[in-house]
């Protein structure tokens, strides 16, 4: 799969990686709660239809992967911080849908309550939204033929 090109500013990558972050902390909060690996039917499938898997390992490698990709283009960084430009994510279709719903979530967390979420301005509610436009919605099954 080619690399999804985003068009963005060094904000919106930060902004991306604060969500795999909290991605990464509720996995991490889900396995020591012995609830990632359930003998649950319905939650096994859940993961499934989320990460694509139902190993803890192999989950959090998938969103770690997203992290360390973020890190690495924000570290990279050389033009103005607010002029954008395009960026090249390799992610396959569960990393792009995970990034899609962690990027929602933090974009409702916005528009519920603006005191939960203090730190996030109006001006990163626009960035959020584009985020979002730009990012396919698409579903893992789509992939596979």
């Amino acid at each position: 799969m080619d690399p999804l090109p985003l068009f963005v500013n060094k904000h919106q990558l930060e902004l991306m990686q604060n969500c795999t972050e909290q991605a990464i902390a509720q996995l991490q909060n889900q396995h020591q709660a012995g609830q990632f690996a359930s003998e649950n039917e319905e939650k096994q499938e859940q993961n499934l239809l989320t990460y694509g898997t139902n190993n803890y390992e192999e989950a959090y490698n998938l969103i770690q992967g997203i992290d360390k990709q973020l890190k690495s283009h924000i570290a990279a960084w050389n033009s103005e911080p607010n002029g954008s430009k395009p960026v090249p994510l390799d992610l396959n279709s569960y990393q792009t849908k995970l990034l899609h719903t962690w990027i929602e979530h933090r974009l409702n967390n916005v528009s519920s309550s603006k005191n939960e979420e203090p730190q996030t301005s109006t001006g990163d509610k626009q960035l959020l939204e584009n985020l979002l436009e730009q990012l396919p919605e698409s579903s893992p099954q789509e992939d596979s033929d």
